[in-house]
């Protein structure tokens, strides 16, 4: 039970810690207390419902064989905040890290003209230079192998236009290479 004495000596309780301190209990008002965020319930509750409504849209176009409906507009969160650099929004804590970091990097980015003309050019001249690339030059070791191998295969080429019972089952015949003397 809790009646008017005991939270009468609840209080005197409090007082008497503060006197030590010097502080009294009109000291301790609403100055100190954080502020409490206005709820925006009712908005993030229509988003949810707007978010469902065009799943059945798009459920109902799939199965009729219509086109896809578009989506739905993003809904902005009021309570990020909006960076001034880069546009994008973040919470409090992470605003205030992402705005310091955002304007150094901003500070850093060029801008003038003339020079992003500049790079932009060396940059297309440098894919220029990458795709003409230099035919690989064949050694006359290589040049017998590919010679032979066209070879063989005219000769293998020949051979079928005979018909042998080999060629006819499907099985492959190795033949071994013949020596020159």
């Amino acid at each position: 039970q809790i009646n008017g004495s005991d939270e009468r000596n609840a209080w005197e309780r409090t007082i008497s810690i503060r006197k030590g301190t010097g502080q009294y209990a009109k000291d301790f008002s609403t100055k100190n207390v954080p502020t409490v965020k206005k709820s925006n319930w009712r908005q993030q509750h229509e988003d949810f419902i707007n978010a469902i409504r065009s799943a059945k849209q798009c459920t109902i176009a799939i199965k009729e064989g219509r086109p896809l409906p578009p989506p739905p507009p993003p809904s902005i969160n009021p309570d990020y905040i909006q960076c001034p650099y880069c546009n994008r929004r973040f919470n409090e804590t992470a605003a205030e890290r992402h705005i310091n970091f955002c304007k150094d990097q901003a500070s850093r980015r060029v801008f003038n003209p003339a020079q992003k003309a500049a790079k932009l050019a060396s940059r297309a001249q440098n894919k220029a230079q990458v795709n003409s690339k230099k035919e690989p030059t064949v050694t006359s070791a290589v040049g017998t192998l590919l010679q032979n191998r066209t070879m063989d295969s005219s000769k293998d080429r020949s051979a079928k236009a005979g018909a042998s019972p080999e060629s006819t089952s499907g099985i492959k015949v190795k033949k071994s290479p013949s020596k020159k003397d």
